[in-house]
């Protein structure tokens, strides 16, 4: 299945980011500018373990087959092609198979 890899995925970015946060910093005493610090990296980590689990699931379906067959065409794989898609948490390129026609 496919949605628990998504929340490893997801999970590893939050954590990564937050971690990071964590280590910058003061958090001795609770102040407006630390409150908005963390509320903006909380909104960082989520569209980033967002956009991770995004691209995870996308380049899952990406077929790795030397030749494909569609329709009755046959077509072969070419090279990997950077593709910029527009998601709910930004601009993500993906590299994506490109395939070519037999002709």
């Amino acid at each position: 299945m496919i949605v628990p890899e998504l929340i490893k995925v997801a999970i590893r970015e939050f954590r990564q980011k937050m971690t990071e946060l964590g280590e910058k910093l003061n958090t001795k005493q609770l102040t407006a500018q630390l409150a908005s610090q963390v509320s903006a990296a909380l909104k960082d980590a989520l569209t980033s373990a967002g956009a991770a689990a995004l691209r995870s699931f996308v380049q899952s379906y990406n077929p790795t087959d030397p030749v494909l067959e569609v329709n009755g065409q046959w077509w072969r794989w070419k090279m990997i092609s950077p593709k910029e898609f527009l998601t709910g948490f930004g601009p993500m390129t993906l590299e994506r198979s490109l395939y070519q026609a037999d002709m």
